[in-house]
């Protein structure tokens, strides 16, 4: 069973990390064990980019089964939506202030997975 979200710990663990790289090394380097639960904090968030738009999967899913769209248009709507949300992941990571105002729901654990997976 997954952790759950720690906005403190996942910030003490960017704040470890930054420093780190600025002594060119990095968490990964000094520490495995805490690499490895930062990892963890980002998938989490990622699940839960990707949860929040759920209902636009969804939709895109109904369409196609339905007949609504063709399968080159469920493909381009999808990966639009997918990458859309990849990069919502990345602004976040490059900008992780914005941290401090996100709440992670519990039940968005490995939607990201399934997504990428099952479709």
């Amino acid at each position: 069973m997954k952790n759950h979200y720690n906005l403190k710990n996942h910030s003490d663990l960017l704040k470890i990390d930054r420093d780190l790289r600025a002594q060119n090394t990095s968490l990964r380097d000094q520490n495995q064990k805490a690499y490895l639960k930062l990892l963890n904090y980002w998938a989490m968030i990622v699940d839960y980019i990707h949860w929040k738009k759920r209902k636009d999967y969804l939709e895109l899913i109904v369409h196609f089964v339905h007949l609504k769209i063709t399968r080159t248009e469920f493909e381009t709507r999808f990966d639009k939506l997918f990458t859309s949300n990849e990069m919502n992941c990345q602004n976040l990571k490059n900008n992780w202030s914005q941290l401090e105002t996100l709440t992670v729901d519990s039940r968005s654990v490995d939607f990201s997975q399934w997504i990428s997976e099952e479709i």
